[in-house]
């Protein structure tokens, strides 16, 4: 005779899962239990999705880095049609790419001041000045440096000479004083210096300052020094004297009455070619009212503006 718990009812906590006292391996989800294939007696459940998908079979997003970009071919092409000097400009990277990029961009910048530099090496070349004290340090046989310093070594001495025999000051006391002096008018001309190009960057910023208002008004941004380029005709001025604001305003203004111009001559050619296709008008409503079809002028608006 079996035990009498043996034919009790079990009672089992309401949270209790027979799932979850299964082994690992037959722990499998409820909802992959219909997918078994009748057929064959129960085949196994797939349970392995596509990699290619998410959980919701959206496709999953592919994340490339910079550093899995293949650049090969790009710097190929890049070495391939790129020259210097008439011969092929090998590029090994793409920071290469980018720097030579960089070049290419202040190239004008550059040239422009190498051209500012060429003119003043020229205007130097040809200062009458320099040609003098040229032509008398070839005289005696110096280069133009070595004789300005022996100029001012005769001119020194001399003042040594004044100070000891003129004023019976001793030697050496003389050359303290030369020297004192000396170093007064370096440093009153290095204060003047630095004065002078204080005043001249003042003076640029300014400058600069007037321009950037005056183009934001004008155009209703701020001036942008990579993509607003100013025609040369604007720099000419600027660098013959003119204000770069007034020579910006001055080229603007033709600017403007060429853009005047040519809305006049738009307007004109549009109110001519109104004017013929109103002439055409009338004459095909006259036309219709010579002929006797008088409910046809009775009812349109233009005959009626010629009180017919």
């Amino acid at each position: 005779m079996a035990p009498d718990w043996e034919e009790q009812d079990a009672i089992l906590p309401d949270d209790f899962d027979i799932i979850d006292t299964l082994p690992q391996e037959l722990n499998i989800d409820n909802n992959s239990s219909g997918n078994e294939s009748a057929s064959d007696g129960g085949g196994e459940s797939e349970i392995n999705q596509d990699s290619d998908t998410t959980s919701q079979g959206e496709p999953a997003t592919t994340v490339t880095t910079e550093e899995e970009i293949d650049y090969t071919q790009f710097l190929k092409t890049i070495s391939e049609k790129a020259r210097v000097n008439h011969k092929p400009l090998e590029v090994k990277s793409i920071d290469e790419v980018i720097a030579n990029l960089q070049k290419g961009a202040d190239y004008d910048r550059i040239r422009e001041r190498e051209s500012k530099a060429q003119e003043r090496l020229q205007a130097l070349e040809n200062d009458a000045s320099r040609k003098f004290m040229e032509s008398r340090a070839k005289g005696a046989g110096l280069s133009v440096e070595a004789y300005i310093a022996e100029i001012e070594r005769q001119d020194e001495q001399s003042r040594i000479d004044d100070l000891v025999h003129n004023q019976q000051v001793p030697e050496e006391i003389a050359k303290e004083m030369v020297e004192n002096r000396k170093f007064r008018e370096r440093y009153q001309s290095d204060q003047e210096t630095k004065v002078k190009a204080a005043e001249e960057k003042a003076k640029g910023e300014a400058e600069i300052s007037a321009f950037t208002t005056y183009f934001q008004q004008e155009h209703g941004r701020l001036f942008n020094a990579d993509s607003d380029k100013l025609p040369e005709e604007v720099w000419e001025a600027n660098r013959a004297g003119m204000p770069l604001q007034f020579a910006y305003m001055n080229h603007r203004m033709k600017e403007l009455k060429s853009e005047s111009e040519q809305a006049r001559k738009s307007a004109e050619t549009a109110q001519s070619r109104n004017t013929k296709q109103v002439s055409n008008k009338a004459k095909a409503v006259v036309g219709s009212v010579a002929h006797g079809s008088t409910e046809v002028a009775s009812d349109d608006p233009f005959l009626k503006g010629f009180g017919l």
